[in-house]
Protein backbone atom coordinates (compact mmCIF):
# COMPACT_ATOMS: atom_id res chain seq x y z
CA UNK A 1 0.00 0.00 0.00
CA UNK A 2 1.07 3.42 -1.10
CA UNK A 3 0.13 7.13 -0.67
CA UNK A 4 -0.28 9.14 -3.27
CA UNK A 5 -1.61 12.49 -1.89
CA UNK A 6 0.92 14.79 0.42
CA UNK A 7 -1.57 16.16 2.54
CA UNK A 8 -2.93 12.41 4.12
CA UNK A 9 -0.95 9.19 5.78
CA UNK A 10 -2.49 6.85 3.33
CA UNK A 11 -3.93 6.87 -0.48
CA UNK A 12 -7.47 5.84 -1.75
CA UNK A 13 -5.62 2.41 -3.09
CA UNK A 14 -5.31 2.07 0.88
CA UNK A 15 -8.85 3.06 1.35
CA UNK A 16 -10.14 0.37 -1.42
CA UNK A 17 -8.17 -2.35 0.48
CA UNK A 18 -9.25 -1.65 3.78
CA UNK A 19 -12.83 -1.66 2.96
CA UNK A 20 -11.92 -5.35 0.78
CA UNK A 21 -13.51 -4.00 -2.26
CA UNK A 22 -13.66 -6.42 -5.49
CA UNK A 23 -10.92 -4.71 -7.88
CA UNK A 24 -11.96 -6.05 -11.32
CA UNK A 25 -8.85 -4.59 -13.34
CA UNK A 26 -5.99 -2.43 -12.63
CA UNK A 27 -4.50 0.51 -14.88
CA UNK A 28 -1.47 2.62 -13.40
CA UNK A 29 -3.60 5.31 -12.14
CA UNK A 30 -6.70 3.88 -12.06
CA UNK A 31 -8.92 0.75 -10.53
CA UNK A 32 -12.29 -0.43 -11.92
CA UNK A 33 -14.37 -1.90 -8.79
CA UNK A 34 -18.18 -3.30 -8.37
CA UNK A 35 -19.72 -0.67 -6.66
CA UNK A 36 -21.16 -1.22 -3.37
CA UNK A 37 -23.49 1.73 -3.43
CA UNK A 38 -25.78 0.37 -6.44
CA UNK A 39 -25.17 -3.34 -6.57
CA UNK A 40 -23.25 -3.09 -9.91
CA UNK A 41 -20.71 -6.43 -10.32
CA UNK A 42 -19.14 -5.21 -13.88
CA UNK A 43 -16.61 -3.01 -12.38
CA UNK A 44 -17.77 0.55 -13.44
CA UNK A 45 -16.72 2.30 -10.30
CA UNK A 46 -13.59 4.13 -11.26
CA UNK A 47 -11.08 4.82 -8.26
CA UNK A 48 -8.69 7.07 -9.69
CA UNK A 49 -5.31 6.44 -7.19
CA UNK A 50 -3.27 9.78 -8.84
CA UNK A 51 -6.22 11.71 -7.76
CA UNK A 52 -7.84 9.97 -4.99
CA UNK A 53 -11.33 10.31 -6.35
CA UNK A 54 -13.88 8.10 -7.50
CA UNK A 55 -17.29 7.89 -9.69
CA UNK A 56 -19.51 5.01 -10.13
CA UNK A 57 -20.66 5.18 -14.00
CA UNK A 58 -23.92 3.32 -13.63
CA UNK A 59 -25.10 5.18 -10.07
CA UNK A 60 -23.43 8.32 -10.38
CA UNK A 61 -21.97 8.11 -6.97
CA UNK A 62 -18.40 9.90 -6.54
CA UNK A 63 -16.33 11.95 -4.11
CA UNK A 64 -12.97 11.93 -2.43
CA UNK A 65 -11.18 8.71 -0.54
CA UNK A 66 -12.79 9.63 2.58
CA UNK A 67 -16.11 10.19 0.95
CA UNK A 68 -15.59 6.74 -0.04
CA UNK A 69 -14.84 5.35 3.29
CA UNK A 70 -17.45 7.18 5.30
CA UNK A 71 -20.72 6.22 2.87
CA UNK A 72 -19.20 2.74 2.71
CA UNK A 73 -19.64 3.00 6.68
CA UNK A 74 -22.48 5.43 7.50
CA UNK A 75 -20.83 7.83 9.15
CA UNK A 76 -18.61 11.31 8.28
CA UNK A 77 -15.35 12.60 7.07
CA UNK A 78 -13.63 12.98 10.64
CA UNK A 79 -14.07 9.75 11.54
CA UNK A 80 -13.47 8.42 8.53
CA UNK A 81 -10.00 9.85 8.85
CA UNK A 82 -9.30 8.44 11.96
CA UNK A 83 -10.57 5.06 11.51
CA UNK A 84 -8.69 4.51 8.33
CA UNK A 85 -5.66 5.92 10.08
CA UNK A 86 -6.01 3.65 12.97
CA UNK A 87 -6.10 0.75 11.04
CA UNK A 88 -3.34 1.44 8.73
CA UNK A 89 -1.69 2.13 12.38
CA UNK A 90 -0.90 5.95 10.58
CA UNK A 91 -2.57 8.10 12.98
CA UNK A 92 -1.64 11.19 13.17
CA UNK A 93 -4.17 13.84 15.16
CA UNK A 94 -5.06 16.79 13.22
CA UNK A 95 -3.91 19.82 14.47
CA UNK A 96 -7.15 21.78 16.59
CA UNK A 97 -7.50 25.54 15.65
CA UNK A 98 -5.75 26.65 18.87
CA UNK A 99 -2.81 24.77 18.03
CA UNK A 100 -2.69 26.64 14.94
CA UNK A 101 -3.09 30.13 16.42
CA UNK A 102 -0.54 29.67 19.36
CA UNK A 103 -3.32 29.65 21.64
CA UNK A 104 -2.15 26.90 24.84
CA UNK A 105 -4.94 24.68 25.74
CA UNK A 106 -4.78 25.75 28.84
CA UNK A 107 -5.48 28.96 28.40
CA UNK A 108 -9.36 30.70 27.68
CA UNK A 109 -10.48 32.84 24.86
CA UNK A 110 -10.04 36.19 27.41
CA UNK A 111 -7.55 35.19 30.05
CA UNK A 112 -4.12 34.87 29.99
CA UNK A 113 -2.05 32.66 32.81
CA UNK A 114 -0.08 35.32 35.07
CA UNK A 115 3.54 35.08 33.38
CA UNK A 116 2.67 34.00 29.89
CA UNK A 117 2.98 36.69 27.14
CA UNK A 118 -0.16 36.91 24.20
CA UNK A 119 1.32 36.19 21.24
CA UNK A 120 -0.05 39.07 18.61
CA UNK A 121 -2.44 37.56 16.98
CA UNK A 122 -4.23 36.14 21.11
CA UNK A 123 -4.03 39.93 20.97
CA UNK A 124 -5.54 41.18 17.73
CA UNK A 125 -8.19 38.68 19.55
CA UNK A 126 -9.03 40.44 22.29
CA UNK A 127 -9.09 43.73 20.92
CA UNK A 128 -11.56 42.99 18.47
CA UNK A 129 -13.84 41.25 21.15
CA UNK A 130 -13.79 44.49 22.82
CA UNK A 131 -14.54 46.33 20.37
CA UNK A 132 -17.24 44.10 19.22
CA UNK A 133 -18.68 44.30 22.74
CA UNK A 134 -18.04 48.28 23.02
CA UNK A 135 -20.04 48.71 19.52
CA UNK A 136 -22.91 46.73 20.87
CA UNK A 137 -22.74 48.31 23.98
CA UNK A 138 -23.64 51.36 21.95
CA UNK A 139 -25.92 50.33 19.84
CA UNK A 140 -28.14 49.07 22.58
CA UNK A 141 -28.14 52.39 24.13
CA UNK A 142 -29.28 54.79 21.16
CA UNK A 143 -31.89 51.73 21.16
CA UNK A 144 -33.15 52.49 24.45
CA UNK A 145 -33.16 56.21 23.87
Amino acid sequence: MTSSSDSFPFGIADVVELLGLTVRRRLPSSLYLNCPFCGDQRGRLNVNTDKNVWRCNRCGAAGGMLALYARYNCTGNADAYREICEALGRYTPRPRVNDCIGVKPEQNARATPAGDTPDLLTAALHAAADTHAQGASAVTAARAD
